[in-house]
């Protein structure tokens, strides 16, 4: 089972059933996800957990070419707004340097709990 943590808004996104994929960077820790395995959101505070089921990947080398696929706004969370803002939303997370050193990671989940 894994573990990673959200910023409130991602959890309250999760749980609500308004956002299906979780978007990270391609790292050491992310490489070894696969479909099926169950992965275990803490609040970052440790304050409310969520169990999810990885139903599906989607890497790609930059946020803006994982967001150019059809739907993955929505399903991210970022429905409603442009591409361009989504990939900044998503620096100030990861920086650019990291985007190039490991690619992203369309995390896509099912049966949250």
């Amino acid at each position: 089972m894994k573990e990673m943590h959200l910023a409130d808004l991602p959890f309250e996104q999760i749980r609500d059933g308004k956002k299906t994929v979780e978007v990270r960077l391609y790292d050491e820790k992310r490489r070894e996800i696969r479909e099926g395995d169950i992965i275990v959101f803490y609040r970052k505070d440790r304050s409310e957990r969520l169990r999810a089921c990885v139903k599906a990947l989607h890497c790609a080398p930059t946020f803006a070419e994982l967001f150019e696929r059809p739907d993955m706004l929505v399903k991210a969370g970022f429905a409603d707004m442009p591409s361009a803002v989504a990939v900044d939303c998503m620096y100030q997370y990861y920086s650019a340097e990291q985007e190039r050193q490991y690619g992203v990671l369309g995390i896509e989940l099912c049966d949250v709990k």
